[in-house]
């Protein structure tokens, strides 16, 4: 399950892309990694591109990974994420995760099906006065 992702520091934008499966704990040390990068440094924004990954998670795995972020984000964590999905399953899978997000952690999570929806979104939310904003 390849993770990668790109920090620009400039436009305090995080965009993590995966492809392939994403399993609850590839996605748990991806997320210990990047919250470890130097150059991670709130306030961001991040958009998960999903377009490509293969989301087989289930209620439970879900709930389990907002658990994860609540204890381990810290102030490491971002102010608002976009997650972008290519199919139906996929968009209900990330509008469950979107719903724990928003009553468990203090940011804003919102799921689109078009990458360009979600960085204007991204763009709006940018606390005013940021680069980038």
């Amino acid at each position: 399950m390849p993770i990668t992702w790109d920090i620009d520091e400039t436009a305090k934008l995080v965009t993590v892309r995966v492809v392939g499966p994403l399993t609850l704990d590839g996605a748990r040390q991806a997320l210990k990694e990047l919250y470890a990068e130097p150059s991670y440094r709130p306030p961001m924004v991040d958009l998960w591109d999903l377009r490509d990954a293969e989301i087989d998670r289930g209620p439970g795995d879900v709930e389990a990974f907002v658990r994860f972020i609540q204890v381990s984000r810290g102030d490491r964590g971002t102010n608002q994420t976009a997650l972008v999905v290519s199919s139906m399953a996929e968009f209900g899978i990330s509008r469950m995760y979107q719903a724990y997000a928003e009553v468990s952690l203090p940011i804003s999570v919102r799921t689109f099906t078009r990458i360009e929806e979600a960085y204007a979104w991204l763009e709006r939310e940018m606390p005013p006065g940021e680069p980038g904003a």
